[in-house]
């Protein structure tokens, strides 16, 4: 029988050292970004955003065998670690349409026995390696506006 105490206890990431860990690593290094609670809820965008907002633009949610990426409230990706050799990375439509056209990427639909627990992702491409990582979070970054080089704003007096 589980003790009461901990029957609703989340227990947290812990890196094994295997392949998809150090992936996991690249992707999180590509990102700074905030870490958002154990327990959290994503409703609607506003209610997200009224939360959440101070963790900055990109935040985290980590469990014991994936970490989802969020923008702005918007689901970006999941990276499944729940592989020793690879990782499985859900992707949003979006993301999944600037993927299609590369062929280092190969993107599958999620199999129906895991669309519950993939939602709303319907789409995923499995990484095995450092060149897929980047050209993966290339992309986010392209999609989401963050490779557009600005002009900083000059105040005249």
């Amino acid at each position: 029988m589980i003790d009461p105490e901990y029957k609703y206890k989340k227990t947290s990431y812990v890196d094994r050292g295997r392949k998809c860990d150090q992936l996991l690593a690249l992707f999180i290094s590509q990102f700074s970004a905030g870490t958002l609670p154990t327990h959290w809820a994503n409703r609607d965008q506003e209610a997200f955003l009224a939360r959440y907002e101070n963790l900055g633009d990109f935040v985290w949610a980590s469990s014991v065998s994936c970490h989802l990426l969020l923008y702005r409230g918007s689901y970006v990706f999941r990276v499944w670690t729940d592989v020793a050799k690879h990782c499985y990375v859900d992707v949003s439509d979006l993301l999944a349409g600037r993927i299609v056209r590369e062929p280092t990427l190969l993107i599958t639909a999620i199999p129906s026995g895991a669309a519950r627990k993939c939602r709303p992702f319907t789409q995923r491409v499995r990484v095995y390696n450092e060149q897929q990582v980047a050209l993966l979070c290339s992309y986010v970054k392209e999609v989401y506006g963050l490779e557009s080089s600005r002009v900083p704003l000059r105040v005249w007096k």
